[in-house]
């Protein structure tokens, strides 16, 4: 078998910007200026590669010093807006960004307040006919997003802050000022599908494929597209933006454009419309503007009649969306895309070049490329899905084989759907055959999700291990390239010390400093035996909990009533473990 190149040029300029995003701490307004001067002697030197021929690797120290300090300082210029906000009351105008909607049992909304911070809201039945652009006067309890505090907890600071969001707000004291509906085509499209009339889950289905709003989704929906290895058809990206691309090409495939040097351009042109027609309309997430910029990227080049990189196309879209919004690597969305499209453009390419070098382009080759596909986007995702969500589909193969062939024929008639019903109202039949076909699909996912061992729940994964597992991927997909036994051998290595990076506690005694109170955790051999002076927070306690409760193996928890003063140790929202009897002694002591 031939050997094949392993393209990773640009891929040091994003990793240097990335590591500069993280180790934010030390910038300051000083580190953009010192940026941007390396920024220009790394240019000089390119400049100069003629001149000086044994600048190669110094070319490359200098741009990678230049992207970690464009990193660094980039994200402290974004982080302005997050910084210095108080907790406490307050009272202020408003403009609506969204609709209000019933998530879990509360309402929330987006709005902006006039020094241009975006807010999380939180309402109790709020008027959900205010449409975004309404300005209001609210008041409320408003504060910053909260760190995690125990393992495995939901990072609230870190996913709202990627999202751009400055803080939260409980809203007790909501007036309109002025009603002032949001015009713009996205929110048109959004109005004209919910009025189909078709089955609430079909238009959830075509709401979250379009334009990626997934607050319709049912939670039993949800879940089954979860568990049967499919919630990516529910997230827009790249292959819905790759289906509207190939759609866009094939209609001019056999046009005499193609023939013409205008003609090629003008095939662009309209590609690049399409599709970043839809990135807007799509809610322009992390996913399809990666998709987005690499498709440009692509199309560019080959309208320049030159090779298309596909690898270094992805590590552009990285670099750009890194710059544009530095929280992005914190980004669940971002994270997930990236993972799946380097296991697939590195991985799936080794194993597709291998697969026609030995079949050629067979049937049996098309089949075992689409089984390629979805085990290389599960494999370099699984590492993150096991972190957040503790489950794994086992049947994710057999799902993508069956289920993704129907998706561009769901997605086209959509799309012809939502195009009709803007000039006139479609016919009752083709809503009929619209819902009958999503109604099929989703029963579908339902039948395989609720298959005997359809998924493996209770993975807890710390952050080592989840780094761990990543870099194993990495080093599997180096070691087919390279064709290297050691790379093989560090692979065993990685997954023989998983093991031991387990995180939390091995204690059986916790003090816990919940809301201003103290709560008192023995775990004993039948589950665990809670202490509090204030029962009323036992719920929220429970939820704050569940996850790191589930990892410990918990099974069962009884709650004692016992009233004592709070510990001074410790501070809000924190814990601590304490070994033996001398928890037992402060607890008693702190008693009245």
């Amino acid at each position: 078998m031939k050997t094949h190149k392993l393209p990773f040029r640009l891929a040091y300029g994003v990793l240097a910007l990335s590591a500069g995003i993280v180790t934010h701490p030390i910038s300051d307004w000083v580190t953009c200026s010192i940026a941007l001067l390396i920024s220009l002697i790394a240019v000089i030197i390119c400049a100069l590669r003629t001149l000086l021929p044994h600048t190669a690797w110094l070319f490359l120290f200098f741009g990678m010093l230049s992207a970690f300090l464009v990193g660094n300082g980039r994200y402290r210029l974004s982080a302005d807006l997050l910084e210095g906000i108080e907790n406490g009351y307050c009272t202020d105008f408003v403009q609506l960004d969204s609709r209000w909607t019933n998530t879990y049992g509360r309402y929330t909304a987006e709005v902006t307040t006039g020094d241009g911070r975006h807010w999380k809201a939180y309402g109790q039945r709020p008027d959900t006919t205010l449409e975004p652009g309404s300005v209001l006067h609210v008041s409320g309890y408003r504060s910053r997003f909260q760190a995690p505090v125990y393992p495995y907890q939901f990072d609230e600071e870190t996913y709202y802050h990627s999202k751009g969001f400055s803080g939260k707000w409980y809203f007790d004291g909501l007036v309109l000022i002025r009603t002032q509906r949001e015009l713009s085509l996205r929110n048109q499209i959004i109005d004209r599908i919910r009025s189909w009339p078709v089955r609430p889950a079909t238009r959830a289905f075509y709401l979250a494929m379009i334009t990626g709003e997934k607050e319709d989704i049912e939670a039993e929906d949800r879940e089954a597209f979860s568990r049967s290895g499919l919630v990516h058809i529910l997230a827009v990206s790249g292959l819905h933006v790759g289906l509207i691309v190939a759609f866009v090409n094939g209609v001019f495939f056999f046009s005499v454009f193609r023939q013409t040097e205008w003609g090629r351009w003008m095939v662009w042109a309209i590609s690049l419309i399409a599709l970043w027609f839809f990135v807007y309309i799509s809610g322009s997430s992390s996913s399809v503007l990666r998709a987005a910029i690499m498709f440009s990227a692509v199309a560019t080049a080959r309208a320049l009649k030159r090779k298309a990189a596909t690898p270094e196309a992805v590590w552009l879209s990285a670099y750009l969306l890194l710059l544009i919004n530095p929280y992005e690597v914190y980004a669940l969305g971002f994270q997930l895309s990236f993972a799946a499209v380097f296991s697939i453009v590195y991985g799936h390419a080794f194993v597709q070049n291998w697969m026609r070098e030995r079949y050629g382009s067979s049937k049996k080759t098309k089949v075992l490329s689409l089984l390629s596909v979805s085990f290389w986007a599960q494999l370099g995702t699984s590492p993150i899905t096991l972190y957040h969500f503790h489950q794994f589909p086992n049947f994710f193969l057999f799902s993508n084989v069956l289920f993704l062939p129907f998706v561009p024929i769901l997605l086209g008639l959509g799309i012809l759907l939502t195009l009709w019903s803007g000039w006139s109202i479609p016919p009752a039949w083709l809503f009929h055959l619209v819902d009958g076909a999503v109604n099929i699909f989703n029963y579908g996912v339902h039948r395989v999700s609720n298959l005997p061992g359809s998924v493996t729940e209770g993975i807890y994964l710390s952050k080592v291990q989840a780094w761990l597992c990543l870099s194993f991927v990495v080093v599997v997909i180096i070691a087919m390239y390279q064709r290297n036994l050691k790379a093989w051998g560090l692979g065993i290595i990685l997954l023989s010390v998983l093991p031991f990076a387990r995180e939390g506690r091995t204690d059986a005694h916790w003090v816990h400093h919940f809301r201003e109170n103290t709560i008192l955790e023995i775990e004993e051999a039948n589950g665990v035996q809670l202490y509090m002076a204030d029962t009323t927070l036992q719920s929220a306690f429970f939820r704050q909990t569940k996850v790191w409760r589930f990892s410990r193996g918990v099974q069962s928890v009884s709650v004692s009533y016992w009233e004592f003063q709070p510990l001074e140790e410790g501070s809000e929202n924190d814990y601590y473990a304490v070994s033996g009897d001398s928890i037992l002694q402060q607890f008693r002591q702190s008693s009245p």
